[in-house]
């Protein structure tokens, strides 16, 4: 088993403090604590979209229910049943790593926990294609199946990404079938992020006012689920 990365050691402490009552802010501050701790930079903060009208405030992203990525930290505070996005990104010795993991508060619904279950399923399975001599294609076909067998949605138009020594990189790492298939070729870094919809069919998104948010069109709820890796 891999030693546990820095990275991944941030997010599951993140992910341990989210409980009702505590706001995204607060996770925010602890996660710019633990980043300080391990002496190592944020990848988001700063960071510029090309339809953002301004570069990312944050060093986290806590998205919550119809939100499936880039929710700004505030003064809301978590409810009980509540989904929650922890998406955080570091650089470490001048290479990026990105991550994100959902987090079920207190006692949530039927559907957001089979919602949970089937998108961590969708992450390992990605996983265990994402090899060399496969191609984004095979990874797609794994995550995209475990979609169409639980009834879920595939968020549209994001998708995972090469990374190293920038945050996004070539070639784009889709959850559904799309494009041209990119070989997969040993000493490639990748992020896999399967990002699925609870209504099925339900995978159009929108983002909110403040140009970060990316939020499902027809409600429901998302989860979502990112790691970085070699291929080998």
């Amino acid at each position: 088993m891999s030693e546990k990365t820095r990275l991944q050691t941030i997010i599951d402490i993140v992910a341990a403090s989210v409980r009702e009552g505590i706001t995204t802010m607060e996770l925010e501050e602890q996660a710019v604590r633990l980043m300080s701790f391990y002496k190592v930079e944020p990848a988001f903060k700063g960071y510029l979209l090309q339809e953002a009208k301004s570069s990312y405030p944050f060093v986290s992203c806590i998205s919550i229910d119809n939100e499936v990525i880039h929710g700004l930290p505030s003064n809301r505070k978590i409810e009980e049943g509540n989904v929650v996005k922890v998406d955080i990104g570091i650089i470490e010795d001048g290479q990026y790593d990105d991550g994100a993991t959902t987090v079920l508060v207190g006692h949530c619904s039927a559907v957001a926990r089979r919602l949970f279950k089937a998108t961590q399923e969708a992450l390992e399975a990605g996983i265990k294609a994402a090899k060399a001599g496969n191609t984004t294609h095979d990874i797609a076909k794994a995550i995209q199946a475990i979609a169409e067998r639980e009834e879920f949605g595939v968020v549209e138009g994001y998708s995972g990404h090469g990374i190293g020594e920038k945050l996004h990189m070539e070639p784009s790492i889709p959850n559904r079938v799309e494009g041209e298939p990119i070989k997969l070729k040993s000493g490639m870094r990748i992020c896999l992020e399967p990002m699925f919809s609870s209504k099925k069919g339900n995978g159009r998104v929108y983002t909110d006012a403040n140009g970060w948010t990316v939020k499902l069109v027809n409600g429901g709820l998302a989860a979502h689920f990112e790691k970085s890796i070699m291929i080998e």
